[in-house]
Protein backbone atom coordinates (compact mmCIF):
# COMPACT_ATOMS: atom_id res chain seq x y z
CA UNK A 1 0.00 0.00 0.00
CA UNK A 2 2.89 2.64 0.06
CA UNK A 3 3.84 3.17 -2.90
CA UNK A 4 -0.30 3.96 -3.98
CA UNK A 5 -0.41 6.19 -0.59
CA UNK A 6 2.95 8.16 -2.18
CA UNK A 7 1.92 8.39 -5.39
CA UNK A 8 -0.81 11.30 -5.37
CA UNK A 9 1.55 13.57 -3.25
CA UNK A 10 4.96 12.46 -4.96
CA UNK A 11 3.75 13.26 -8.49
CA UNK A 12 0.26 16.40 -7.89
CA UNK A 13 2.22 18.61 -9.91
CA UNK A 14 3.39 16.21 -12.58
CA UNK A 15 0.24 14.25 -12.92
CA UNK A 16 -1.60 17.83 -12.95
CA UNK A 17 -0.05 18.36 -16.08
CA UNK A 18 0.15 15.12 -18.18
CA UNK A 19 -2.62 13.27 -19.70
CA UNK A 20 -1.59 10.34 -17.31
CA UNK A 21 -3.82 11.46 -14.38
CA UNK A 22 -4.81 8.39 -12.56
CA UNK A 23 -4.29 4.93 -12.20
CA UNK A 24 -6.35 1.64 -13.15
CA UNK A 25 -6.42 -1.18 -11.78
CA UNK A 26 -8.98 -4.55 -12.57
CA UNK A 27 -10.81 -5.31 -9.73
CA UNK A 28 -13.67 -8.14 -9.94
CA UNK A 29 -13.38 -8.16 -13.26
CA UNK A 30 -14.34 -4.28 -13.85
CA UNK A 31 -11.12 -1.80 -14.36
CA UNK A 32 -11.50 0.99 -11.98
CA UNK A 33 -9.67 4.27 -11.79
CA UNK A 34 -8.57 6.64 -9.15
CA UNK A 35 -8.45 10.29 -10.32
CA UNK A 36 -4.76 11.10 -8.35
CA UNK A 37 -5.42 14.97 -9.61
CA UNK A 38 -8.54 15.02 -6.72
CA UNK A 39 -7.67 16.06 -3.20
CA UNK A 40 -10.57 14.33 -2.20
CA UNK A 41 -8.94 10.37 -3.69
CA UNK A 42 -5.78 11.05 -1.91
CA UNK A 43 -7.05 11.09 1.10
CA UNK A 44 -9.31 8.12 1.05
CA UNK A 45 -6.22 6.93 -0.46
CA UNK A 46 -4.55 7.66 2.45
CA UNK A 47 -7.22 6.02 4.86
CA UNK A 48 -7.83 2.99 2.54
CA UNK A 49 -6.61 -0.15 4.70
CA UNK A 50 -5.18 -1.29 1.07
CA UNK A 51 -5.03 -0.73 -2.69
CA UNK A 52 -7.82 -3.16 -3.42
CA UNK A 53 -10.03 -0.98 -0.82
CA UNK A 54 -9.07 1.75 -2.13
CA UNK A 55 -10.36 0.67 -5.76
CA UNK A 56 -13.50 -0.41 -4.61
CA UNK A 57 -14.35 2.57 -2.54
CA UNK A 58 -16.49 5.33 -3.82
CA UNK A 59 -13.91 7.27 -5.15
CA UNK A 60 -13.07 5.10 -8.28
CA UNK A 61 -14.73 5.00 -11.62
CA UNK A 62 -14.62 2.50 -13.88
CA UNK A 63 -12.43 2.88 -16.46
Amino acid sequence: MPPLRDLPYRRATILSRSSAKGRVAEVGGTLRVLDLTEPSVREAIQKATSAKAAYEGDMATEY
